[in-house]
């Protein structure tokens, strides 16, 4: 996938961009993407981190891969904050914090947008932002292929604010059923029109 965004999907931007005449901001070409492959048992990833995957209890939403899969995690807002706001504006362009996938096994591709707080304040934003990026990458024929090799294509919205914790507490205290809520399937028909089921939760599971 992180391929298809630095070739096909910039090319796509600069395609679309093209419809907009002369005075059309400039795509800026993406040589490196942010991401990192876990093959951890259980994991949390968190934005805005130096690095993506934190300890269990650490983050916004925790991986559960007991196969140790290879999952593939990219930032995917970070690539796109290498466009301009112009770009990004005059596209309409949103943001939702990852993408995630297991690469060999290709179980489960998933957009994860994450939320440190009330999930009541963003969850109407992180539909939108999550049917944004889904939309943009089924109008890329080649990822639009790479995304039907997957068994289950999934938006996830995570909001999780963790506790205080004295250090050196063992990581399962965060493990308990309070602290990370059942699946809740939520309903936005432009993301199952694309073919994604859209769920809220801060567990997620790789089996």
């Amino acid at each position: 996938m992180d391929s298809l965004l630095k070739n096909d999907f910039i090319v796509y931007l600069e395609a679309q961009l093209a419809y907009l005449g002369e005075n059309a901001p400039v795509v800026v070409p993406v040589d490196t993407i942010r991401m990192e492959i876990i093959a951890d048992s259980d994991f949390d990833i968190k934005d805005r981190e130096a690095v993506i995957k934190q300890p269990v209890g650490r983050g916004s939403v925790t991986y559960r891969n007991p196969a140790n899969k290879e999952i593939a995690v990219i930032d995917y807002e970070n690539f796109l904050d290498a466009q301009s706001e112009n770009v990004i504006k005059k596209l309409e362009l949103k943001k939702p914090d990852f993408i995630v996938y297991d690469k060999k096994t290709k179980t489960h591709f998933i957009i994860n947008e994450l939320s440190q707080g009330d999930p009541n304040n963003k969850r109407n934003d992180a539909k939108i932002q999550m049917h944004n990026a889904a939309f943009h990458f089924s109008k890329v024929p080649n990822i639009q292929r790479f995304l039907d090799g997957f068994q289950k294509k999934l938006c996830v919205f995570s909001a999780r604010k963790p506790p205080s914790t004295p250090e050196g507490m063992a990581d399962a205290f965060f493990m308990n059923n309070d602290f990370i809520p059942e699946p809740i399937v939520l309903k936005f028909q432009p993301i199952s029109k694309l073919g994604y089921e859209l769920i809220e939760t801060s567990l997620i599971n790789f089996f």
